[in-house]
């Protein structure tokens, strides 16, 4: 073999070794991201609960509940009404 093919073919293994280095490095980069995001949506999630349950013990009537509905300016009607709206309609 020729000294030019030799050179050639240390250069390309050593440029295919080093690509495959990179991509271990950001394969490892992203599953650290996953595992960080999945932390995150975690510790949301536990946080979300626990305002749901904070919200909750505050509510004990339906006017409170009315009263929370238009403080959070929320486009949604209580439960309860929308029972009362459907058996009106049931009514007619």
């Amino acid at each position: 073999m020729d000294s030019r093919k030799i050179i050639y073919l240390i250069l390309l293994a050593t440029a295919i070794g080093l690509f495959m280095v990179h991509l271990q490095t950001v394969h490892i980069q992203a599953v650290n991201k996953m595992i960080l995001l999945q932390e995150e949506q975690k510790r949301l999630e536990k946080e979300i609960a626990q305002l749901e349950i904070r919200v909750n013990s505050q509510i004990t009537s339906p006017q409170q509940l009315r009263e929370k509905i238009e403080k959070l300016k929320l486009d949604m009607i209580p439960v309860i009404e929308a029972g009362q709206n459907n058996q009106d309609d049931e009514e007619e």
